[in-house]
């Protein structure tokens, strides 16, 4: 069942993103991954939550999980990846990937309680997380380091 319900992944994930090549800067195309890969999670919560739960005690579920994000992984490298001239990140590839872990991690942990106010008593939807984490992303990447 869910090798059935990783297949499409990263089909929805290239549906959420597709064109965004053509045209964009940096912060844009980082706008759009990290959207493209919230909306990917979101659209799927309910079925991902309970995979997500059971591949903490079961190896199979885990490496049919990981095998998904990591191939979502490298989809939205890619297009990040576009930008790497504008990076101010000294290794932009690692850079890069750490942007893809972070947006994950948030949009999974909130895949996981299912709660706009889980962690904090000011609610936040998934449209301003989404917002706040690409803006988190752009300067990150793009924003001259301080110090």
């Amino acid at each position: 069942m869910q090798e059935r319900f990783t297949a499409g992944f990263l089909e929805d994930f290239q549906s959420h993103i597709a064109g965004a090549g053509d045209g964009l800067d940096g912060p844009e195309l980082v706008r759009v991954a990290v959207r493209g890969l919230a909306e990917t999670l979101s659209t799927r919560a309910r079925l991902l939550r309970v995979f997500i739960l059971i591949s903490t005690q079961n190896d199979a579920v885990l490496a049919i999980g990981s095998k998904a994000a990591q191939e979502v992984g490298m989809a939205f490298r890619a297009l990040v990846r576009q930008a790497e001239r504008a990076i101010k990140r000294p290794d932009p590839e690692a850079a890069i990937d750490f942007v893809y872990r972070v947006v994950y991690a948030a949009c999974e942990h909130r895949v996981i309680h299912l709660a706009e106010d889980m962690e904090s008593d000011r609610p936040l939807s998934w449209a301003a997380l989404v917002d706040e984490l690409s803006l988190a992303a752009q300067l990150y990447l793009f924003a001259q380091p301080l110090g």
